[in-house]
C-alpha cells in the first residue's frame, strides 16, 4: 500500500504484520528449495557411488549419469540460488519486525512518528524483489484473522493460486475480496 500521505497507526501495523508473514513465507520456502535441492545431489551422488559397489552396471554410465545430474543440480541452485533469495527475505523480515516493535512501542503517536515510520516502511517496500501476489493475498487473509477483521475483506485465492502462489507471481491475476466479489455479482 504505497500513499503519499502518512499512514495510521494502524496501517502501519497491518502492513508490517503482512509484510512480515510474506517474508517469512518466502524465507521458509527458498530454504526449504536450498535443501532439497542439496539432499537431491546427495542422493544422485550415493545413488551412482552404490550402483557401482554393487557392480550391476558398467562403471562408465553410472559415474555419467550420477555426475550428468549432479552438475545440473548445482548449476541449478547456482543460477536460481535459493539460499541467497533466502537470506534476503529474512534480512526483510528483520526489517519489518523491527519497525513493527517501533510501532507497537507508541501507542499514541504524533505526527513526525508517523511520517518517520510511513518513510520507513516506503524504503523497506523499496528493497522488496517482486511480490508473489497471490502469496500476499494469503498473509493478508492471515492477518485479517489475526485482527479478527470482517470476513468480507477476505480474498478467495482459487485452487491453483494457493498451490503455485510460491512459484508462480501471478502478476496479471486478480484478487478480490469477498465483498467486492458480491457487488460484482449484483450489478
Amino acid at each position: 500500500m504505497i500513499t503519499n500521505e502518512t499512514l495510521t497507526r494502524e496501517d502501519l501495523l497491518t502492513d508490517c504484520e503482512r509484510s512480515m508473514r510474506y517474508h517469512h513465507a518466502r524465507e521458509r520456502f527458498f530454504d526449504g528449495a536450498h535443501s532439497f535441492i542439496q539432499f537431491l545431489v546427495f542422493a544422485a551422488s550415493s545413488t551412482g557411488g552404490g550402483v557401482l559397489l554393487l557392480g550391476e552396471f558398467s562403471a562408465e554410465s553410472v559415474s555419467a549419469v550420477a555426475l550428468g545430474a549432479v552438475s545440473l543440480l548445482a548449476l541449478l541452485s547456482l543460477v536460481w540460488n535459493p539460499s541467497n533469495k533466502g537470506k534476503l527475505h529474512r534480512s526483510l523480515y528483520r526489517k519489518f519486525t523491527r519497525l513493527l516493535g517501533e510501532v507497537y512501542a507508541n501507542e499514541n503517536p504524533d505526527n513526525a512518528a508517523r511520517a518517520e515510520w510511513t518513510r520507513a516502511i516506503h524504503e523497506l517496500y523499496a528493497q522488496e524483489p517482486p511480490v508473489f501476489r497471490a502469496l500476499l493475498a494469503h498473509c493478508d487473509n492471515q492477518v485479517a484473522i489475526a485482527l479478527d477483521a470482517d470476513r468480507g475483506h477476505f480474498v478467495d485465492l482459487k485452487f491453483h493460486q494457493r498451490v503455485l502462489r510460491n512459484f508462480l507471481p501471478f502478476q496479471n491475476g486478480e484478487f478480490l475480496s469477498r465483498n467486492q466479489l458480491k457487488e460484482q455479482a449484483q450489478q
